[in-house]
């Protein structure tokens, strides 16, 4: 077994960067990025953001930055068909249409009146077309896409609310995670804003972070407790399998040519890429970011034996583009 990882190109994001997100039909990918900006204490302290917009050519490795948006602060990005979907520092949920190699904002929603509300993840059921966003208050809010109308809303829970996502085999199933160390699923059937159907309440030794579910049944859960745990859904007693990554785990992001890579961004370590054919084990790691190890995703194209993908970190506001080699 080999492994190699080459830096390709790097990109100074001014701005403290925390997620990157690539589109699956064309080689472009999202940057979003987060600034806090201190005031005195007569003024309120603000958080900006930028989205930056680049292109990749997998054949000749060159990277071009298409655009700059200035925004709120950005915490997380999805695209949905052709629209980047943003969750932000002002609480709200923001779309993006990409058309003519650029972005151009559609709308906004807003989770909550109070400006004191962070957007905190977003996750995307495209079978039913419906948005999930979770919080800075410990909500949890379901939002139809079509209609950009808030279809559910509710404390999911006592701290925030880190991460949320969709079942992708049952529509009907959420899970949330949180500050509160909880990892909790919820049934969306028979559902009010009063009260909603929590199915299971799993507590982790620490906060929940980050969730991946693409094989039935199964759930990865990343928490600060720096453990990358395998879980079957239909029993969270105990673990399928756990592996320590170190420095507490932000996102979780599969690999579109091998379903057995991840791509696992360590936040005070490095980003690592784990094989779980058999056991979940390192096959390699990416140690040159020298801040929080935020954000991470893979291409959707490869070009003869190479993978890529591109990492980006927090106070030292760097962006990198990867080639990933790995003869198994």
């Amino acid at each position: 077994m080999s492994t190699d990882i080459q830096t390709i190109f790097t990109f100074d994001t001014e701005y403290s960067a925390d997620s990157v997100e690539w589109y699956c039909d064309e080689n472009i990918f999202a940057v979003g990025t987060y600034q806090l900006t201190e005031n005195d204490e007569n003024t309120k302290s603000i958080r900006k953001g930028r989205i930056y917009l680049f292109k990749f050519d997998a054949s000749d490795q060159k990277v071009e930055k298409l655009q700059q948006i200035e925004s709120d602060a950005v915490l997380d990005q999805k695209w949905f068909k052709d629209d980047l979907i943003t969750a932000t520092s002002l609480g709200n949920v923001e779309v993006y249409n990409f058309k003519n190699s650029g972005l151009e904002q559609r709308s906004k929603i807003s989770l909550d009146s109070s400006s004191d509300c962070l957007a905190l993840s977003i996750d995307i059921d495209p079978i039913n077309n419906k948005i999930l966003a979770s919080d800075s208050y410990g909500q949890l809010t379901l939002i139809d896409k079509s209609s950009e109308k808030t279809l559910l809303q509710w404390k999911c829970h006592e701290y925030e609310a880190w991460t949320c996502a969709f079942d992708n085999w049952n529509h009907n199933i959420v899970y949330s995670g949180g500050d509160d160390s909880l990892l909790n699923v919820w049934d969306l059937r028979d559902c009010s804003n009063e009260m909603t159907n929590k199915v299971l309440s799993k507590r982790r030794d620490a906060g929940v972070t980050s969730f991946l579910n693409h094989k039935e049944n199964l759930l990865f859960v990343g928490s600060y407790d720096e453990n990358l745990c395998l879980y079957d859904v239909r029993n969270f007693k105990r673990n399928l399998d756990e592996i320590n990554l170190n420095g507490g785990i932000w996102r979780i992001k599969k690999s579109p040519h091998d379903e057995n890579l991840l791509l696992i961004a360590c936040m005070y370590h490095n980003f690592s890429v784990i094989d779980y054919s058999e056991k979940l084990s390192i096959v390699g790691e990416y140690n040159e970011h020298k801040s929080i190890c935020y954000g991470c995703d893979w291409s959707h194209h490869q070009h003869e034996n190479f993978k890529f993908f591109a990492t980006c970190s927090f106070y030292d506001h760097r962006l990198s583009v990867c080639s990933f080699t790995y003869d198994k």
